[in-house]
């Protein structure tokens, strides 16, 4: 990952904490994590943690009671996390065939994955777009995430991703930054970048977005108020508008390139 240019990550093995500390250096950055699971009333739920080296609850190697976890309704899975000083963010919906009213109940969430890479090469089950609508579509105030849930069965590695707008690579700016949705989630393949987006904001009831060359930007306040713009043959995009309506509540942008790789940002609350 570090030679690939990425600046950070986590392990986040099942049911055991790491924190890697002597992978940190200058440049790259561990941040620790894990992942925990359980089988309630027939569903399969995953919850990621993620947190400080000063700020979680576990030491690296620590492993989570499969007793009383194994079957946990997944608030229990979040509160566990939450309760450790981790934020929790739920995995590949999609891939588990969560209820999303389900997923909508939970409290203490920070996000959801809207991209889990290694189940959209293994299963064609990764990307949970649907899943995410549908939460904002109610007033969820979750942020979207993309992750690789590398496990090694197939090539399921640097092919869902989030790019953060920190002050400086360290835990506490990092952490905070993604707490407040300073960041955007990609849909990639190892060895290529998906869309880079460069700005994404509001000014005088306008949306604008700023990215790097891409076949279509979306804008999206509801689903009866899309605004799509699509480069014509041979042409490109780097850059598009949309006037709000004055009763959008919230706006997102969706981004794709010529090779069908994709961000999404987070949405801007207006009201």
């Amino acid at each position: 990952y570090k030679s690939n240019g990425y600046d950070f990550i986590a392990i986040t093995d099942h049911n055991v904490y790491g924190v890697y500390d002597d992978l940190n250096d200058d440049d790259f950055l561990m941040i620790p994590g894990t992942e925990i699971d359980s089988v309630y009333q027939g569903g399969v739920h995953h919850v990621v943690g993620v947190g400080t080296p000063e700020g979680t609850g576990y030491a690296h190697g620590f492993r989570f009671d499969r007793t009383r976890l194994k079957n946990a309704h997944p608030q229990e899975l979040v509160d566990e996390l939450t309760a450790h000083g981790n934020m929790a963010i739920y995995a590949h919906p999609f891939w588990s065939y969560c209820d999303p009213a389900l997923l909508f109940s939970l409290r203490g969430l920070t996000g959801m994955e809207i991209i889990n890479y290694s189940c959209e090469q293994e299963w064609k089950s990764g990307v949970s777009e649907f899943y995410y609508e549908y939460l904002r579509a109610r007033g969820s105030g979750l942020w979207c995430f993309g992750a690789d849930d590398a496990h090694g069965h197939v090539p399921d590695y640097m092919g869902g991703y989030i790019t953060v707008k920190a002050p400086e690579l360290k835990h506490e700016a990092l952490l905070g930054a993604i707490k407040r949705g300073s960041f955007y989630a990609s849909f990639a393949r190892a060895g290529e970048k998906a869309p880079e987006i460069y700005d994404f904001r509001v000014e005088d009831g306008v949306a604008i977005v700023e990215c790097s060359p891409a076949r279509n930007i979306h804008i999206n306040v509801s689903r009866t108020c899309y605004h799509p713009a699509h480069a014509a043959q041979g042409q490109q995009l780097t850059r598009h508008t949309f006037r709000l309506p004055e009763d959008a509540r919230q706006v997102r942008a969706i981004v794709s390139d010529f090779q069908g790789l994709v961000s999404w940002t987070q949405p801007i609350v207006l009201k």
